[in-house]
């Protein structure tokens, strides 16, 4: 049952009336649209996505953003355009390299026959990031080393400039390179 005051006026309304229309209150206004039951479609496709996003979503979380915030944010919010916040010029940059599946797995081979592959691995484990696993949402596992692969890619693609030259070539970072990188998701 909705809830509404001075209804014809437009000055409060919220809830549903009777699965036909929901009003509700949304970034200062007071909106009505109609009652709609939210597909959640669990096709091949949609849970590709899904995965990749994930993927993302965890190098963005493994940064720090608090003050001193890691230098790599510092460094995506003076790259990010005007209008487009930091994170999201950080996982579209990605996302238009790797949004084909062919893409993805090229990224998935090179990061498995990476010389260092082990220390991608060590790294993201030494920032917390964990293994996205396949189910009901996600496509396939994406090993927490390949998250943060996956982020080294797109600061190569964006050629960020941090405390690592993010824009040579994955196939050519060493140690020093991986190190350097995860350390900029959390120092400044």
């Amino acid at each position: 049952m909705a809830k509404t005051i001075m209804p014809l006026l437009s000055a409060e309304a919220s809830g549903k009336i009777a699965k036909s229309m929901v009003f509700f209150y949304w970034k200062g206004l007071n909106v009505v649209r109609k009652y709609t039951i939210p597909a959640n479609p669990r096709s091949v496709d949609m849970k590709s996505v899904r995965t990749k996003l994930a993927a993302l979503g965890k190098n963005i979380a493994a940064m720090t953003t608090a003050a001193p915030a890691g230098k790599i944010v510092t460094v995506l919010k003076a790259a990010a355009p005007a209008n487009m916040i930091w994170n999201s010029y950080f996982v579209k940059a990605a996302l238009d390299q790797i949004k084909s599946d062919a893409v993805f797995t090229a990224a998935e081979s090179a990061y498995a026959s990476h010389t260092r592959k082990d220390e991608f691995d060590a790294a993201a484990a030494s920032l917390g990031m964990s293994d996205i696993l396949p189910g009901v949402t996600f496509s396939q596992t994406v090993s927490a080393g390949f998250q943060l692969y996956l982020g080294a890619y797109a600061a190569q693609k964006l050629a960020l400039v941090g405390t690592t030259n993010y824009g040579a070539a994955l196939s050519g970072w060493v140690t020093k390179d991986i190190t350097s990188f995860a350390k900029d998701y959390t120092t400044a």
